[in-house]
């Protein structure tokens, strides 16, 4: 089949050069998934595009791609023309990199055309306005308050995103870009964070001005409930996710985010790199809130953290609404729940027994504390360096299917 341009790639008027006889169609430039498709169809001998611009057949050009981010420039031969749409076939066909390698061998085209490629912030790195319209502080507020980062730098005004934002997605729109990861302040919505307390309607309606802002620019929403940045008030009522009132309140600030953006919002994570909110925050304290409880804290806070996303994904996918009619939020919404997995991947440093068990044990200790129980229903214990599999509590028996890959 010749490849038809996208719709998402709008095409502009092209230029002839009349010494050169070349055509050149600036337009936003297409992700990855895209340039090798249209490579590949040009080497095939064969790619369709669509254009009222077109009225020369006699000219002949090539193609070529800067990088990822650069305008780019179709040439081609033209086999055939009218009004509204030209064949071409390839004079000469090549793909200018500038540096950006080639897919490796094991990145099929298949795997390709399924990876949506994107951007990705967190709501305490760009919005700002950490007092303005109901928000209260989070437990980054306060860290960073305290003098813990250096030169004392906080996320006060950060990149201002709540007040710049149609600006921002004009300039992600100019750059092609397509799909967009964003996290929700917690207490934007909930001040009081806790189940039973009001919802922020100025926080409410921020957040629904930025998901129109993006899909009125082409850019698809990614919402990531919670991205470190737990409420400050529920940190000092019962240690944050030490305390086992986590579960139901987050549960609860799942709902009213399915409430009033699950309309137009199909792609949800329930917490972003898990490893780092119950390590770095609860174990190390390195990170807010700075609560350095060892091993203890940080296997708590796995715990209910992992409850949590099983719960939220019930919610989602199980439980009837009745305000929908019966339907789950997942039939009357059309999406799905996820969630972001880190991990920092251990080569052995030899072929040694002893090394190729260490780089095994530091995988399973680290990505398959989180990644085992959604996708298989257990978890692990780990004792001196050995690993010991064991049934989870109940509750997670169901949660194989959690991250929404079954």
């Amino acid at each position: 089949m010749p490849y038809q341009t996208p719709s998402r790639l709008p095409l502009q008027p092209c230029s002839l050069d009349g010494s050169s006889r070349q055509l050149l169609l600036p337009v936003p430039c297409c992700n990855s998934i895209d340039r090798f498709d249209l490579l590949q169809e040009i080497q095939a001998g064969h790619c369709l595009m669509t254009s009222t611009a077109f009225q020369d057949t006699d000219c002949s050009c090539t193609f070529s791609m800067a990088t990822a981010m650069a305008p780019c420039a179709f040439a081609c031969s033209a086999l055939q023309s009218d009004t509204t749409k030209l064949r071409f076939k390839p004079v000469q066909a090549r793909l200018k990199h500038d540096g950006i390698p080639s897919p490796p061998g094991n990145c099929s085209l298949d795997i390709r055309k399924k990876t949506n490629w994107g951007v990705a912030t967190a709501s305490y790195q760009v919005e700002g306005a950490w007092n303005e319209d109901g928000r209260t502080p989070s437990v980054w507020d306060v860290f960073a308050h305290a003098g813990n980062i250096k030169n004392n730098d906080t996320g006060d005004v950060a990149c201002d995103m709540y007040h710049k934002f149609p600006e921002d997605f004009s300039l992600m729109r100019s750059l092609g870009i397509k799909h967009y990861r964003f996290s929700i302040s917690w207490n934007r919505i909930l001040p009081e964070g806790a189940a039973g307390t009001p919802i922020n309607q100025k926080g409410i309606d921020f957040y629904n001005s930025l998901i129109n802002e993006m899909l009125a620019n082409g850019i698809k929403p990614y919402v990531t409930m919670f991205h470190w940045d737990l409420p400050q008030i529920l940190q000092d009522n019962y240690d944050g996710l030490i305390g086992k009132e986590f579960i139901n309140d987050f549960i609860n600030y799942a709902t009213v985010l399915f409430e009033n953006f699950g309309d137009r919002v199909q792609d949800w994570m329930t917490f972003n790199e898990p490893w780092v909110t119950c390590v770095l925050q609860y174990g190390q304290g390195v990170f807010a809130p700075g609560k350095p409880y060892g091993e203890a804290g940080q296997y708590q806070c796995g715990h209910n953290l992992l409850l949590a996303h099983a719960r939220t994904y019930r919610l989602y996918h199980e439980t009837p609404q009745l305000q929908l009619g019966g339907l789950t939020y997942a039939q009357a919404q059309k999406g799905k729940i996820g969630i972001a997995l880190n991990i920092e991947w251990l080569e052995p440093l030899t072929s040694k027994p002893a090394d190729v068990v260490a780089a095994k044990y530091g995988i399973e200790k680290n990505l398959g504390w989180f990644a085992d129980p959604l996708y298989f229903g257990t978890c692990k214990q780990w004792n001196s360096g050995t690993i010991a599999e064991r049934d989870l509590d109940t509750e997670l028996v169901w949660c194989r299917r959690c991250i929404g890959v079954g």
